[in-house]
């Protein structure tokens, strides 16, 4: 079943400026000390990122952390008010972290644990002052309530599934299976319902918080949107609001591939470089085959290493009839890994370097967070299947073939 989970650190965020009362929002401070005390970070390391990035190769700086708890970093340069993350590396090693939000909103940021929750030790955030930070530690207000009905459903439906286990009668059997899929319909209509009440939450603060989040939930837009006109009016609203900032680019590039990068819609253009720094444009790749395989992957995806390597036999046998693949290495922060994977993997394509999303490729796409997607695309490009099967291919490229 989906679980609806709270991860809150149980830490004191205090936003500290010697003016604080006074600044406006949209002030921007020329540096940003992150500091701050956290017993059960001690002797670890945090790692510090912009939200929505990746750390495997996006990563900002390693913050030290002594035998108290306590560090401290500079941020220098801030240019823009955004929203940033502190991960433990401890937590971040094991698959399991919750990341510390914080924004560059004023000239330092402090961090305090207050230790009274010991069920769970990061839990309860409290915040003493500031205006956009605070936000992303009082939003259970609004969410707690809204999740209350999901664990109920979930201890029902548990102790259903337990009867239906033990009894042997199977009369009593058949009456526990329907009432155990109706309590799944109704938790799948709760679900879908808060979603959209989340994607209204966060939407309706008018600020540079709403935008961030506005960001974080367009990677879902079918879970949070009940349309694309929706999508649309939002993104409109906050790009209007604030033109230069970088979250006007990500939206801009996200929105186009909620649109366009779909089954049935087109594919997105993109001019980069190869490996040996010659300017390759898609476009007209796709102009010049019947058949384009986008395929962007991740060395460290491997559902996509493994997709790829599917298409092996089928792009030798029709590489010569109108068939290419257009293959783009991401996830990457440097050029001696890409050398290293592309000599491993060994691909009979080539395979274009993205190192530290330079080209923004996942971002066109839509597919930040993920490892990559294949997209099929015919020679006017037309986006034919996401995804598709080595087989779908050789059909289609045969069908072709029969045609000519």
């Amino acid at each position: 079943m989906k679980k609806y989970l709270l991860f809150i650190p149980s830490i004191f965020i205090i936003a500290c400026s010697s003016n604080s009362a006074e600044k406006k929002e949209n002030t921007i401070p020329k540096t940003c000390t992150v500091f701050g005390n956290i017993p059960i970070y001690k002797n670890d390391t945090l790692l510090l990122q912009k939200s929505n990035k990746d750390l495997r190769y996006d990563l900002i700086a390693k913050i030290p952390v002594d035998s108290l708890g306590n560090f401290s970093y500079k941020m220098d340069s801030i240019k823009h008010i955004e929203k940033y993350e502190l991960v433990s590396s401890k937590a971040h090693q094991k698959g399991y972290w919750v990341p510390l939000k914080f924004y560059t909103e004023q000239d330092s940021i402090e961090f305090n644990y207050n230790g009274l929750n010991f069920v769970t030790k990061e839990k309860n955030i409290h915040v003493i002052s500031g205006k956009i930070s605070p936000k992303e530690y009082s939003k259970n207000a609004f969410f707690e309530p809204l999740f209350e009905p999901f664990d109920k459903i979930d201890n029902e439906i548990d102790s259903l599934y337990i009867e239906l286990t033990e009894t042997k009668d199977i009369v009593q059997k058949n009456k526990i299976q329907p009432k155990i899929d109706s309590l799944k319909k109704h938790y799948k209509k709760l679900s879908k319902e808060a979603d959209l009440k989340i994607g209204k939450y966060y939407t309706s603060h008018v600020d540079l918080y709403g935008y961030s989040n506005l960001i974080d939930i367009l990677r879902f837009p079918n879970k949070y949107f009940e349309s694309n006109i929706q999508i649309m009016e939002s993104v409109s609203f906050y790009q209007k609001k604030f033109p230069d900032h970088p979250y006007t680019e990500v939206s801009s590039n996200m929105l186009n591939g909620i649109l366009k990068a779909i089954k049935g819609g087109s594919f997105i253009d993109l001019t980069v470089e190869n490996a040996e720094g010659k300017h390759i444009n898609l476009k007209e790749i796709v102009k010049n085959n019947q058949y384009t395989l986008i395929d962007l992957w991740a060395p460290w995806c491997g559902p996509c290493i493994e997709k790829s390597n599917n298409m092996k036999p089928v792009y030798e046998k029709h590489k010569n009839n109108g068939f290419a693949v257009f293959s783009v290495m991401g996830g990457i922060s440097n050029r001696d890994k890409y050398d290293t994977i592309v000599k491993k993997h060994n691909y009979p394509w080539a395979v274009i370097p993205e190192i530290k999303d330079q080209y923004k490729i996942w971002e066109k796409y839509n597919i930040t967070g993920s490892g990559g997607s294949q997209f099929l695309v015919d020679d006017t490009g037309k986006i034919i299947e996401i995804n598709p099967s080595p087989e779908l291919i050789d059909k289609l490229i045969q069908k072709n073939k029969i045609k000519l």
